[in-house]
């Protein structure tokens, strides 16, 4: 027979990690703008940056402003920092999982 107390201790903080990482994942996920590439256009030997995204095999393109502005420049470099962190929640989500399948527990990731 086990200690339910040593037990929930035990796992107690994987638990909080599974649900830290759930609503961080979440939280970063919910950006429209990163579900698009960042594009530089030359249009008349100006450069332009746009956010181009691909839906149904079609793409569009949301301007977001001259190259050389430092408020579009500001942009661009706001939403690869979110793209950075939306990436090391996933990965962090998929090292938890893998975790939970080594110590025998089924995790299903989808619900996290």
């Amino acid at each position: 027979m086990y200690n339910e107390i040593l037990f929930d201790e035990a796992f107690w903080p994987v638990l909080i990690e599974a649900q830290e990482s759930a609503v961080a994942l979440l939280e970063h996920s919910r950006g429209t703008e990163l579900h698009g590439t960042v594009a530089v256009k030359t249009v008349k030997g100006r450069r332009y940056v746009y956010l181009q995204r691909k839906h149904k095999g079609r793409y569009s393109y949301t301007y977001l402003g001259p190259a050389d502005d430092p408020r579009t420049q500001h942009v661009v470099s706001s939403i690869k920092t979110r793209k950075r962190l939306l990436r090391t929640e996933v990965d962090r989500s998929r090292r938890l999982a893998r975790d939970l399948r080594k110590l025998g527990v089924i995790p299903v990731v989808g619900l996290m």
